[in-house]
């Protein structure tokens, strides 16, 4: 069993405020447990404001269980602070591989207005 929780993200914002947040994991998952995170402009999902995919350099191991607060933005990140410029619909997707190496997702709509 997977949970994905997402904490401190607000529903609406306006064009440019910063948006901040708290991904928690906890389940068997594997690659580690590391996640993929983006928001896309729910009209066009090739027009993204944030992805990030945590990666290992070295080779994952067997899945195994993991529990993990991620803020966002991370520290020392270059695209911080994270915003929308144009006023629209977002979706806010956190994406990890479960013990099955099936994908696992949980997804949140985010309003920009002007």
């Amino acid at each position: 069993m997977v949970a994905i929780g997402i904490e401190g993200i607000k529903e609406r914002y306006r064009i440019n405020e910063p948006i901040e947040f708290s991904v928690i994991i906890k389940g068997i998952l594997s690659g580690n447990g590391f996640p993929r995170v983006k928001i896309t402009n729910e009209k066009d999902a090739k027009n993204k404001i944030y992805d990030m995919a945590f990666m290992s350099p070295l080779p994952t191991e067997r899945p195994k269980y993991t529990e993990q607060v991620l803020h966002f933005p991370r520290d020392k990140d270059r695209r911080a602070p994270i915003r929308a410029d144009e006023a629209g619909i977002y979706k806010l997707t956190v994406t990890v591989n479960t013990e099955a190496q099936m994908p696992y997702e949980v997804n949140r709509k985010i309003v920009v207005d002007s």
